[in-house]
């Protein structure tokens, strides 16, 4: 399943079918894509952790997949499936989340600054640790979010044993 979500993620960033998959034996090693020359703008290897800024992924079927740590800065994320994602420590300051579906998404210590959450599913998302400062939320859904530690929209740290709401420490 992990492969399979690695090479549409791939596709769907490079904008081509004819992208090389994981595993060919690259000179990035197995398990890794290689970069494709003739990519669009909007290339990455998410793999890699190389650079996604500015990707346009709105409605992508992202849905469990291994995206910790990668730079998705500013990314076009509306309406996507990230329901039980891996973005702990991921960079989507600036994204456009609006709409999208994380509950149940790892989320700790990722950097939220200035995203736009509006009308977000982050039901039972794993917030800890995570720099929401700016982020706009109106009407996201956050029932048993985990806000432990998370620096909330006005910059206030939330209290430990901060669930669904952020208590002020």
């Amino acid at each position: 399943m992990r492969h399979t979500t690695m090479v549409m993620v791939l596709l769907l960033l490079t904008g081509t079918a004819g992208a090389q998959t994981p595993g060919t034996g690259t000179s990035h090693g197995p398990g890794n894509a290689a970069p494709d020359p003739k990519a669009g703008r909007n290339s990455c290897q998410i793999r890699d952790l190389a650079p996604c800024a500015r990707a346009k992924l709105a409605g992508a079927a992202l849905a469990g997949a291994a995206l910790a740590g990668a730079n998705l800065t500013e990314a076009d994320l509306a309406g996507a499936d990230l329901k039980q994602a891996h973005l702990a420590r991921a960079n989507l300051a600036g994204a456009d989340l609006g709409g999208a579906k994380l509950s149940e998404a790892d989320l700790v210590g990722a950097d939220l600054r200035d995203a736009n959450l509006g009308n977000a599913d982050l039901t039972g998302a794993d917030l800890r640790s995570a720099d929401l400062s700016g982020a706009a939320l109106d009407g996201a859904k956050l029932e048993g979010a985990v806000l432990s530690g998370a620096t909330w929209t006005d910059g206030h740290k939330c209290r430990h044993g901060s669930i669904g709401t952020c208590k002020h420490q």
